[in-house]
Order: structure tokens, then sequence, then C-alpha cells
């Protein structure tokens, strides 16, 4: 995929939110925000771009700067094949480690291949006909009673569009981003840019595959149904850093 399509940056072996046991070990996904551990690029993109400016420190966060991706993006799988060991570094604590990367499932089924088909669906035109399939086909809410309302019942299969709209925020020391509001209910990481792309998190909930779309800043919200309020701040408990443990 590096070698076909211009539009990827980098792949990498780790997904950020790769917490879900039902995930599907031959899936691949795309984000903006480089995932890191365990990642490769192409020659090229090393010898004509990155080589020259590489920092000394920090290379991680300077890969997501749009400077350097210029809008590329990152091709990573659903079930990660990266480990990541250790509670204590630089920029790791005991906290971010228990909450966010012991939980991760890894692919343990070494008979688990990657097809010439699996790599194609990830290529851009293929993966832009891909949403637009499952948006089109998918059942739509804005409210999460009634999305669980829903999953209580014995429903066929199907994919599900959560629909949210606003700015989302980092957070203080004090109080932690206003996307924890989605996070926790649907156990991804607090940080609204990892594994997003376009305003949309692709993932499991419940063992069925859900696309959360923020329709403040994500191009896909045209797809909305017209009789859907998208879920607002306003719905969400306050929250501080003490509550997510």
């Amino acid at each position: 995929v590096l070698d076909r399509d211009d539009s990827v940056f980098v792949v990498s072996a780790w997904n950020d939110n790769g917490f879900f046991e039902r995930a599907d070990p031959r899936k691949l996904l795309r984000t903006h925000y480089f995932p890191g551990l365990g990642w490769l690029l192409p020659r090229a993109l090393w010898r004509d771009e990155l080589k020259a400016k590489w920092p000394k420190s920090h290379w991680d966060h300077w890969l997501r700067d749009p400077k350097q991706h210029r809008g590329r993006e990152c091709v990573y799988p659903a079930v990660p094949r990266s480990f990541h060991a250790g509670a204590k570094g630089t920029f790791m604590d005991s906290w971010h480690h228990n909450r966010y990367f012991a939980p991760i499932k890894y692919n343990l089924d070494p008979d688990v291949h990657w097809t010439r088909d699996d790599v194609a669906r990830v290529q851009l035109d293929n993966y832009e006909a891909d949403l637009d399939r499952r948006f089109s086909s998918a059942t739509h809410f804005a409210d999460l009673d009634a999305l669980d309302r829903f999953l209580d019942a014995d429903t066929p299969p199907a994919d599900i569009v959560f629909w949210y709209s606003w700015k989302q925020n980092p957070g203080t020391e004090f109080k932690p981003p206003n996307f924890v509001c989605l996070s926790e209910k649907f156990k991804l990481w607090h940080e609204h840019k990892r594994a997003a792309r376009h305003g949309v998190h692709d993932f499991i909930y419940r063992n069925l595959p859900v696309l959360l779309v923020n329709t403040f800043d994500s191009k896909y919200a045209h797809y909305k149904p017209d009789h859907l309020t998208p879920f607002s701040s306003s719905a969400c408990p306050p929250r501080t850093w003490r509550d997510l443990g």
C-alpha cells in the first residue's frame, strides 16, 4: 500500500484503540494521527523529506505535525501486531500504562495474514467507497440511551453510526478533555485525535462495528439523517481526572 497509494504516509503495527476482542484481525484502518510503536516508512520519504530535518527528540509528536505528513494518512491494523512493554518511561507512567496499554488485545494467531484484497480495501478510493456503503446502510443514533436500548434488543448485526457535535478541547491539569464523555462510554482513548480520521472513530462496541462521528469537523457530516440532532456536550455529566481512575 505504501507503493500504490500516494495518500499513505506510513504504516504502523499499532492501534491506540486496540482494546476490542471481537475486532477483525485482518481489517486495516486509516488515521491522520501517527500511532508509532512499530512502523514502516518508504525509503523515498526518509531520503527526500525527513532525513535532513529529523529531530533529536520527540520525533513521534513531530511526525504528527501537518508540516510533516502534509495530509497523508497512516494505515494501521484493527488488532495490534506490536507489543508495548514497560509502565515507566520519559512519557509513560503506571496510570497511562494500566489504562491504555495493558488492556490492548494483540493478534496471537500466527495463521492470520493480510491478503491482497485486505490491502486493496485500505487504499483510499476503496476505503472511501466502503465508508459510503457503511454510512448508507447503517443504523444511526444520536442518543446513548436509545443506542443501548437498541443493542439490548435481539437485533441483527449491523453497522452503527453515532453522531455528536462539539469543538474538541485538550483538557487541562485539572479537567479532562470533553471527549471523555464518549471515550468512557465506548472505551476509547480520552485523546480524541488518536485513531481518528476526519472526525470519525471506527471501532467495536458490544460486538458491533461503530462509526463515531463529530459533525463539528467531519467531512462525512452530510450522511447524518435530517431527523437526528447530534449528541451535545451539554448532555454530558461533569468529569474529573479522578473519575477516570
